[in-house]
């Protein structure tokens, strides 16, 4: 699923094919989230309270085309509190640099810097901020494929319990990806349904759009998976590519670098599906081009999507010379376990193409095992799964925060 290296299908905060160009800074300024933290800094003069809630803009421009602006906030903030001990201004400074380096590196090395500003709240009785960092941590979990600590993080957060609409947004988001990839359809519509409801109430643009392209984007993979295993799409194709192109250019609203590489494989996927060949290949074309240094997922798939385009069209011989090429510079080990099963896939098409039906039935062989065990983790923690969408459910509030 969603990885991140991010996962090409697995997201939180993620998504999209088609691609609107990217909105102007001052729609994403005036974000409500963005003027009421402005308001609430105006109202204020403690320097700690201060630092704090501008780190907090920070964490949502982080999500947007600002992402500039959030990396440039540590660094001032900690010129400014150079030799001053200030254990609330360094938690939300650490908050902002775990979460600043998720967005622009496409990796989950910030993970450091969260596991230190929840050490530090929970240890100074900063409740909030802990919740808050736990919530970060079940969404880095979760990118990375360990449900275990997902659900661990989770129930540190709060959930619904939790004092900042900020977490509560978070983790509802984690949740409702992490019941859908676990094939819980329907309590994960409900909690996509809540994560938008606190990003609404709180305008959180991002949130609200992330909330909607996440689903959208899993029900994507699973029809791409499908797709490549030659069985029925388990979602209808035509409504899913509508929904998809209504939302998909939010990746473009950030310079986020896992959000736009998502971006590119959900075109190439859609493309595929629709059995659009040229756009396809162009996709692939893009994905592989060398100036946009795309992750190793990315380039490998791209390279076996293209070749599986130009060798249905080939003469057996020319189809069978082009898997063998194909097949000296893949490296599974660089993807997730569903997206290698849907490549092995592809490759036992070509192979059939090739009429080499002895290679064909090895590289099945393979699609099913990296199929298997994608799936593999999931069912034994199942249980628990739905224990912690209980205890969501029981602390999701009433009333609103305060």
């Amino acid at each position: 699923p969603a990885s991140e290296r991010p996962p090409t299908a697995r997201v939180a905060e993620s998504t999209g094919p088609v691609m609107v160009g990217r909105a102007p800074a001052d729609e994403v300024a005036d974000a409500p989230i963005l003027v009421e933290l402005r308001l609430r800094l105006e109202s204020v003069t403690d320097p700690v309270e201060r630092t704090a809630l501008t780190l907090r803009q920070g964490l949502y421009l982080a999500r947007t085309d600002r992402l500039s602006e959030a990396e440039a906030m540590p660094v001032a903030v900690r010129a400014a509190w150079e030799g001053r001990e200030a254990v609330r201004v360094f938690v939300w400074l650490w908050l902002l640099e775990g979460v600043v380096d998720f967005y622009r590196t496409s990796r989950t090395a910030g993970r450091a810097r969260l596991l230190q500003a929840h050490a530090a709240a929970a240890r100074t009785g900063q409740r909030a901020e802990a919740e808050l960092a736990a919530a970060w941590l079940a969404h880095l979990a979760y990118v990375d494929g360990d449900y275990a600590a997902m659900l661990r993080w989770l129930r540190a957060s709060s959930l619904g319990a939790a004092l900042l609409e900020e977490t509560a947004a978070r983790s509802s988001l984690t949740l409702a990806c992490a019941l859908q990839w676990f094939g819980e359809e329907a309590p994960a519509g409900e909690w996509f349904g809540r994560a938008r409801e606190v990003a609404r109430r709180t305008g959180d643009r991002a949130g609200i759009m992330a909330a909607t392209a996440n689903r959208l984007m899993l029900r994507l993979n699973d029809d791409w998976l499908a797709f490549a295993f030659g069985e029925p799409l388990p979602h209808d194709l035509p409504s899913l590519r509508q929904e998809l192109l209504g939302i998909l250019g939010y990746e473009r609203l950030s310079g986020s670098a896992s959000l736009q590489e998502q971006n590119e494989v959900a075109r190439l996927r859609l493309a595929v599906l629709s059995g659009d060949d040229g756009e396809a290949l162009a996709a692939a074309g893009d994905m592989s081009s060398a100036h946009l240094r795309r992750s190793a997922p990315s380039l490998a798939m791209a390279g076996v999507v293209r070749a599986w385009l130009l060798g249905r069209r080939d003469a057996p011989a020319q189809a069978a010379a082009r898997l063998d090429e194909m097949l000296q510079g893949f490296d599974a080990g660089v993807l997730d376990d569903d997206d290698a099963a849907a490549c092995w896939a592809l490759m036992a098409q070509l192979a059939r193409r090739a009429d080499g039906a002895q290679q064909a039935g090895r590289l099945e062989g393979l699609a099913r095992d990296a199929r298997a065990r994608c799936r593999q983790p999931l069912d034994p923690l199942r249980p628990e799964l739905l224990a912690v969408q209980a205890e969501a459910l029981a602390s999701w509030p009433t009333r609103a925060w305060p």
